[in-house]
């Protein structure tokens, strides 16, 4: 189904669809792809791997990878990014319509 609703500016949150993921992964975001390979590369020198190791064993490479994320919410950039929005909840009273949707 595919419904159709009105929201309060307010209450959606924009983030990048793809970057959530790095999230969702426990992964570092650089501000550029240089920048995630010298994040990795600095983890390497200090034995230390954001793909195997879930947390990184060092609280201080943990607070970097998590303070990256706050990237997921940099909407600039270009034309081609998926951005997600998402809502804590859609009351009934915001529904406008409600369609049979099926994907081609």
């Amino acid at each position: 189904m595919r419904i159709e609703f009105e929201a309060a500016e307010d209450s959606v949150v924009l983030s990048d669809f793809e970057m959530w993921h790095f999230v969702l992964n426990g992964i570092y975001i650089g501000e550029t792809e240089e920048g995630d390979d010298s994040f990795d590369a600095e983890l390497a020198s200090m034995g230390m791997d954001q793909y195997s190791q879930k947390p990184l064993p060092d609280p201080e490479y943990r607070r970097r990878v998590e303070g990256s994320w706050d990237r997921v919410f940099d909407l600039g950039g270009g034309s081609n990014r998926c951005i997600q929005a998402t809502l804590w909840e859609i009351p009934l009273s915001a529904v406008t319509d409600v369609k049979s949707f099926t994907a081609r």
